[in-house]
Formats: C-alpha cells, sequence, structure tokens
C-alpha cells in the first residue's frame, strides 16, 4: 500500500505538470501546519482565510463518514489530498456544502472511490459535491441539482463529453475541473459561483466564449490555457487580477488589464495569436517574462510612466508589433524581451540603466535606436544582434564598454561613429556588418577585441593614438580596406605586421588633400551625369529609379562647397559616393530584358550537362524571385542586375567572336547560314559557344538545331545595319566584366549594358 501510494504520488505530479505545461504555484492557503482534531480523528490545517482544510482522516474502519461543517470553531472549507487514502473500508462520505476546494486523489484507494457501483451514470459525488466523472461518458453531462462544487480534476481528460449542464446551486469550480475537455463547447456557468481555480479549463479546445459571474474577480492561473478557440471573455467590471499563465494559447483579440494589478504575470497572453490590442493601466510596474511573446498580431504597445521593469522574452516572436512607447521611468528590460519583434524604433528613455543580451536582436525592422545616457550596465551579449534593417545609432554616453556580438549582422549599417567615452569594443561586436563601410573611433579607446569589425566591404577605419590593442581579425575589410592614423602609432605598426594599407593622416599635406577632393569631385559628378542623363531613354545603360536618381543629385548637393581638414573624412565621402554605386536601384522593366533569355523550364533535350543546368536553374531561381516579389519602392539593386548579366556573359560570352560567322564585317542573316550548314554537315546540335570553333574551323558537336537557327533568321532580319566593330567592342568589355570585381563604379569603366543589343537581338530568338 505505500509503495503504491508513492507511485501515485509521482503519477499524481506528471498529470500536473502534462495539463498546465508549466509548474503550479505553492498554494498560499494554508497557514499552519496540520494538527490534530480531539475525538475527531482527522488532522486539519488553518487556511489563509481561517477556515479549515481536513489533511487526513485515520480511522481506517469506517464504513460511512459525515464530515462536521466545523473544527475547532473553524468552518470547513477544503479536503486535502489523499485525506481519506487510509480508509480502506470507506463506502460513502457525506461533505458539508461549505467546503469548495476538494483535492485530486482525496478519496483515492478507498473503496468508495474505487468501486464503479458508487458511480451513477459515470458520475461519483460526495454529498452535493460532483468529485468524479469517467472519462468514458459521453455526449452531455447533466450535474444533478443541489451540487454546490466540482472537485480538483473531476472532468480531467473526458473528451467524449460534448456538453455540461451545471445546476443554479454550484458555487465552486475547483482546479483543473474540466482540464483536456477538448470537445465540449461551452460553458454556461451559474451566477452563484463565486471560485473557480488554477487551469479549471485549460486545454478547453473547442468553447468559443465563455461569462463568468460578477463574484470572480480573479482569473486564476492557466485559467483558459490552451483554450485555442476562445475569442470571447465576459467578466466582471470589478476583475482585481489576472494570474500567470491565464490567458495563453487563446484566441482573443483584445484585452484590458485591471487597474490596480502591478504587475503583467507570466505568460498571461503567450502566444495569443490573433491578440491585436492591449490596455495597460498606469498601476503596472512590471511586464513579466514572456507576458505577450508569440504574440503575431499584437501591433502596438504603449507603456504607461508606472512601468519600470520589461522581463525576459515579454515580447519575443511578436513579429508585427512595429509601434512600442517606452515608460519615462523605464529602468530594466531584460534579455530577448523584445527578441525577434517587428519593432521598427527603440527610443530608450534616459532612466534604462540595464539591458539583457539579445534584448532586441534578430528585429529585421529596426531602423533607429536611441540608446539612454544613463544606461550603466548593458549586460548581455548581442544586444542588437543581426537587426538587418538598423541603420541609425544614437549611442548613450556612460557605457565604456559595447559589448561581444552587441551589433553583429547588422547589416545595414554603413558610416559609424563610436561614441567618446567607450574604452572597449568588445569580440565580433560590429562583424558580419555586410554594408559597413567606413568606422570612426574616438581617442580614449584603449582596445578593440578579435574581429570587432570584421566586415569583407569596409573601405576606411580611423583608429586613434589612444588605441594600444587591436585583436585578430579586428580590422578586416577584404584588400579594399585602408587603416587611418598616425604616424609612428601602435596602430601603424599593426597595418604594417598585418599587410593591411595605411595612411597616416598627418603626413598628407594640405596639396595633396586639395588634389584629391578635386579628382573625387570629378568623379561624383560623373555618376551623377550617368544616374541623371539629360535623355534616359537614349542613354547607353539601363534606366535606374527615382529613388537612385534623387539619392545621387542629394549626394551632389551635399558635397557644395564642403571643406575637408582630413584625408579621412575624404575618404568617408568616397565611400558615400561607392555605396550608391553599388546598391543604386535598377528599373524593374530592365531585369525583365534579362529573365526574359532564361525561360527554359526544362533540360529534358539535355541542352546542357547536369551540373551547369543545376547552376543555370537555381540563379534563375534567384533572379526571377527577385523579379516577382520586388516591389516598384524597391526596385532589384545594381549589384544583382550586374550579377545578371555577368552570368548571361558566362553562358554566352566565351570567346571573342559570335556573330560574324561569314566574316563579311556584318552581323547578318548568312551569318546564320553558315551555322545552318555548319549543322546540316555536322548531323547534331551544337552549343552557342561552341560557334566560334567553328568559326576556328573546328566545330565540335553540342546542342543547337536548324531549328533555332531559323529563329535567329527572323530577328537577324529585323537588325541588318549591326557592324562587327561596334559588336566586337561589346563583346570585349563583357570579358573584361566577367574579371571585375561586381562592385564596378559607374561609368569610371565602361559597362557592358550594351548586351541588350547583341545578346537580346541575336541569342534572344533561341532563348525566347
Amino acid at each position: 500500500m505505500r509503495l503504491k501510494k508513492i507511485l501515485a504520488v509521482i503519477c499524481s505530479a506528471a498529470v500536473l505538470m502534462c495539463a498546465t505545461t508549466a509548474v503550479l504555484p505553492v498554494s498560499a492557503a494554508e497557514g499552519a501546519s496540520s494538527v490534530s482534531a480531539a475525538g475527531e480523528g482527522l488532522t486539519y490545517s488553518v487556511l489563509a482565510d481561517g477556515t479549515a482544510k481536513i489533511t487526513r482522516y485515520y480511522k481506517k474502519d469506517i464504513e460511512s463518514y459525515t464530515a462536521p461543517e466545523t473544527i475547532a470553531g473553524r468552518v470547513v472549507t477544503a479536503v486535502g489530498q489523499y485525506a481519506f487514502s487510509e480508509c480502506t473500508r470507506l463506502k460513502s462520505v457525506t461533505l458539508p456544502d461549505s467546503v469548495k476546494i476538494i483535492d485530486a486523489e482525496a478519496f483515492e484507494y478507498t473503496p468508495f472511490y474505487e468501486n464503479s457501483a458508487n458511480y451513477v451514470g459515470g458520475a461519483l459525488y460526495a454529498g452535493n459535491h460532483l468529485i468524479k466523472v469517467k472519462t468514458y461518458v459521453e455526449g452531455t453531462l447533466t450535474v444533478r441539482e443541489g451540487t454546490t462544487s466540482i472537485a480538483e480534476e473531476a472532468l480531467l481528460r473526458c473528451k467524449k463529453l460534448t456538453g455540461v449542464s451545471l445546476p443554479d446551486s454550484l458555487k465552486a469550480i475547483d482546479r483543473r475541473a474540466f482540464s483536456g475537455c477538448t470537445n465540449i463547447t461551452a460553458f454556461d456557468i451559474p451566477s452563484a459561483v463565486d471560485y473557480i481555480g488554477e487551469a479549471a479549463f485549460y486545454d478547453c479546445t473547442s468553447i468559443t466564449s465563455i461569462a463568468l459571474p460578477e463574484a470572480i474577480t480573479e482569473i486564476a492561473f492557466s485559467m483558459f490555457n490552451g483554450c485555442t478557440s476562445l475569442e470571447e471573455i465576459n467578466y466582471s467590471s470589478q476583475l482585481k487580477s489576472i494570474e500567470a499563465y491565464a490567458f495563453m494559447k487563446t484566441a482573443i483579440k483584445s484585452t484590458i488589464i485591471p487597474e490596480g494589478m502591478t504587475t503583467v504575470p507570466m505568460c498571461a497572453f503567450s502566444g495569443c495569436k490573433s491578440l491585436e490590442t492591449v490596455d495597460i493601466p498606469d498601476s503596472v510596474k512590471e511586464i513579466g517574462e514572456r507576458a505577450f511573446e508569440s504574440c503575431p498580431a499584437l501591433q502596438e504597445i504603449v507603456m504607461p510612466d508606472s512601468v519600470e521593469k520589461i522581463k525576459y522574452s515579454a515580447f519575443q516572436f511578436c513579429s508585427a508589433l512595429k509601434s512600442v512607447t517606452f515608460s519615462k521611468n523605464l529602468k530594466q528590460i531584460d534579455y530577448k524581451a523584445f527578441n525577434s519583434s517587428g519593432i521598427e524604433e527603440a527610443i530608450l528613455p534616459d532612466s534604462v540603466t540595464l539591458i539583457g543580451w539579445n534584448a532586441f536582436s534578430g528585429c529585421s525592422n529596426l531602423k533607429n535606436v536611441r540608446l539612454p545616457d544613463g544606461c550603466t550596465e548593458i549586460s548581455g551579449t548581442g544586444v542588437f544582434a543581426n537587426d538587418n534593417a538598423l541603420k541609425n545609432i544614437d549611442f548613450m554616453r556612460g557605457v565604456k564598454v559595447i559589448n561581444y556580438e552587441m551589433f553583429t549582422g547588422c547589416r545595414s549599417l554603413d558610416y559609424l561613429t563610436i561614441p567618446e567615452g567607450t574604452e572597449v569594443i568588445q569580440e565580433a561586436a560590429f562583424s558580419n556588418c555586410d554594408k559597413l563601410r567606413t568606422v570612426m573611433i574616438p581617442e580614449g579607446v584603449k582596445e578593440l577585441a578579435d574581429r570587432a569589425f570584421c566586415n569583407y566591404h569596409m573601405e576606411a577605419i580611423f583608429v586613434p593614438r589612444s588605441v594600444t590593442s587591436i585583436g585578430v581579425n579586428s580590422i578586416y575589410g577584404g584588400s579594399g580596406c585602408t587603416v587611418y592614423g598616425y604616424s609612428d602609432s601602435y596602430v601603424q605598426r599593426y597595418a604594417e605586421e598585418n599587410g593591411c594599407k595605411f595612411v597616416a593622416i598627418d603626413a598628407v599635406t594640405p596639396e595633396e588633400l586639395q588634389k584629391q577632393v578635386e579628382e573625387f569631385r570629378a568623379e561624383a559628378e560623373e555618376v551623377d551625369n550617368y544616374f541623371n542623363p539629360e535623355n534616359d531613354e537614349t542613354a547607353p545603360h539601363p534606366r535606374y529609379t527615382q529613388a537612385t536618381k534623387n539619392a545621387s543629385a542629394a549626394l551632389i548637393d551635399s558635397l557644395a562647397g564642403k571643406t575637408y581638414q582630413t584625408i579621412f573624412e575624404l575618404a568617408v565621402d568616397r565611400a558615400k559616393l561607392h555605396f550608391l554605386i553599388d546598391y543604386s536601384m535598377v528599373d524593374k522593366s530592365e531585369l525583365a530584358k534579362i529573365i526574359r533569355i532564361w525561360n527554359a523550364e526544362t533540360n529534358d533535350d539535355n541542352y546542357y550537362d547536369e551540373d551547369t543546368w543545376k547552376e543555370l536553374k537555381n540563379y534563375r531561381s534567384c533572379l526571377q524571385a527577385a523579379y516577382d516579389e520586388t516591389t516598384t519602392e524597391e526596385e532589384i539593386i545594381h549589384n544583382d542586375f550586374i550579377g545578371g548579366i555577368n552570368k548571361l556573359n558566362k553562358w554566352c560570352a566565351y570567346t571573342k567572336v559570335y556573330g560574324d560567322l561569314d566574316h563579311n564585317g556584318k552581323l547578318t542573316i548568312s551569318d546564320v547560314t553558315v551555322l545552318q550548314r555548319a549543322l546540316a554537315e555536322n548531323g547534331t546540335p551544337l552549343h552557342i559557344p561552341q560557334i566560334a570553333a567553328l568559326n576556328a574551323g573546328n566545330g565540335t558537336p553540342s546542342k543547337i538545331s536548324i531549328k533555332d537557327a531559323t529563329a535567329m533568321q527572323r530577328v537577324l532580319a529585323e537588325y541588318d545595319d549591326n557592324t562587327v566593330p561596334a559588336f566586337e567592342k561589346e563583346l570585349a568589355l563583357a570579358e573584361n566584366a566577367r574579371v571585375l570585381p561586381t562592385q564596378i563604379y559607374v561609368p569610371k569603366h565602361e559597362r557592358i549594358y550594351q548586351e541588350d543589343m547583341v545578346f537580346l537581338r541575336f541569342l534572344g530568338a533561341y532563348y525566347g
């Protein structure tokens, strides 16, 4: 028997954990240890409200028992777990109506509980209390008239029930009473009910609405947790509190935190996928752990100035949460508080003194951050890691250390100035910031840890004399990065030892600086003329979006009359010009010209070898996705366009001669005739890159058919005046472009955009 009880306790604990997905809080109801009641054969404890709870009954031989209404002058309101489990002959029990709470297993191991003959219609009663309902009961259960309470776990996992009829006499519904009743669609709770326990309706997945009686002023722990269809909950205007996990994973769309509550409790609304609005009163001081985690429809939070703490993961994974108004008295933001949320701007008040690790990491829409001047501790790492849209940072002044990976992966950071007062920039603080071009480090910084600024596209970084420690790959921008500093400084020695380009700003004469400024301005004007030609329609390059044109004009305006004190200041503006070129937006219609060439859906005729086909198919899919998904506001960027052109060159421009097969100085139909003859003689199709080999007299079998050549004839008939010299020049430029880096600075070098005159006229017929 003893072993059986121990196992029962373990099993009961397991059920408890499964039923609530969280450990239930320890009850604060009992105010004293169990004491004996003279002559009653039982022990009891005194609850916080002064009433009594029967904790154990010891008369093992008794067969029938009527519990007293009072013990030592205290009203009996509760019966504890295993209270009668020693009564091995107990067959019937009567409890007073004053009892509201009957713990699970209170009568376990007694004949009263174990004998099925005591169950009427599958339900067991002890006086006016419903103790247990068998899980096989189907349809609608009608609780008998006069019943005053439903015991803990009385209907636990009665999944075959589709309804329940509760009598007007009912006053109390104990903990987990209906937990797991997944097919009950509605609960009509009588108005006399003044107590509903923890997790009472946990995982009742079919209910859509419920109304609570006026006497219920507290939404207990996990009361509606897992009620995934529950959209509407009507409760008293006198509601005083909401406990942890209360509405977790429900379908509610809005909620009002009751006035007087000081904390939005742990997981109270976590996983509410339809929750759109929240009203937080000015009594709230703390937003608890995971309070609104994974609420993807929540769009705005306005915190009253009473809020001082935002606990961990409070708004994590709130993907639509764009607007957050922070309390003016906020002091603490715990780790992952807004991780992977949709927040667009984080303007933190100066009252904030602590920010936890990953507090704002993975926020793909976060563009602007204002860090508080009064912040004394950014305790965690990766606070803003992988915030791909983050572009503007208004740094704090009080923090001396920029933490480990604090801004790693922020792929929109471009020109960065570290704030005064900083002494240490820790490991990988700004690593993998793909667009970061320039960094200005102020005097006073002493250490740059490993990979602090490890970014491939960085062009320029200024390092002051105060820096005396630079870690492995702390400064890495590929071969294009230049380190600026002072002569005979630590950073100069570092640059020389690590193969970095170094410029001593104190060694550049005013005359040299002025010369470089003039050259830069001329280049900027040339770029602006390229993006803003007099006649866009006749310009020998793709058309660019208005956003690019405006950005180019704005850059020119900013340079007008500007004076430069150091060569590094010039380097920053030069980087801005390069950035404009690399990320300028090409009009979508230009990309359409490339897409049109790659319309082959299958490789059924084995035109390409397997590896070639896979590579071409993957690349084409990427460009097609960019073309389909890119909006008019954010067109395909310059680099992607160049990538598409270069890929075409890889497939279509292996050699210098593609068109003039008959050497008559023109690209005409006769060239295709040469091709047709070669096809007929060869007996097998030819690949386009093999045409040049034909011209050299050593044709190689591949996959172009006479049908394809006939299609080319039709196209070439429209273009009978394309001379080979211009054609070959374009092809030579294409050849050069294939070996140039992707970031080609327009228009300093000739471009391959005139491929439209070649590939789309000659090869376009074959592909399209």
